[in-house]
C-alpha cells in the first residue's frame, strides 16, 4: 500500500499566505481543508516553511490498515475504466452489477 505524505508543521510565512488565499476560495470543501490545516497544524519550530513526513500506513490507534479487498480492487478498477462522461454514481451501480454477475 503506498504511503502518503502528511503536513506536520507550517511556517509563519506560509501560514500568512494560506490565510490570505483562503478568503478567495469559494468551494466549501477546499475552504474547510484550508481552515483545518491552519487550525490543527502547529508552527514549525526550526524556522522551516513546511514540515512533511511520510505516513506509515497505520490508523490512529496504531494498527496497520488492512489491505483492500478483492471487491475494493475490482470496483476501483471498474470506476477508473468508465467513460469520462458517465457520472460516478451511475458507474458505481454498473460496477456493482458487474461484480454480482462475476461472483455468480
Amino acid at each position: 500500500m503506498p504511503h502518503r505524505v502528511v503536513v506536520t508543521c507550517v511556517g509563519p510565512a506560509l501560514r500568512n499566505i494560506l490565510q490570505a488565499e483562503s478568503h478567495h476560495v469559494t468551494d466549501p470543501k477546499v475552504r474547510q481543508a484550508f481552515d483545518t490545516l491552519l487550525k490543527e497544524t502547529p508552527e514549525c519550530k526550526n524556522g522551516g516553511v513546511i514540515g512533511l513526513e511520510t505516513d506509515n500506513g497505520e490508523t490512529k490507534s496504531g494498527r496497520a490498515k488492512r489491505p483492500p479487498s478483492e471487491y475494493n480492487l475490482f470496483i476501483g478498477k471498474c470506476i477508473k475504466e468508465r467513460p469520462k462522461d458517465q457520472p460516478v454514481p451511475q458507474a458505481m451501480k454498473g460496477c456493482a452489477l458487474k461484480w454480482r454477475e462475476r461472483k455468480r
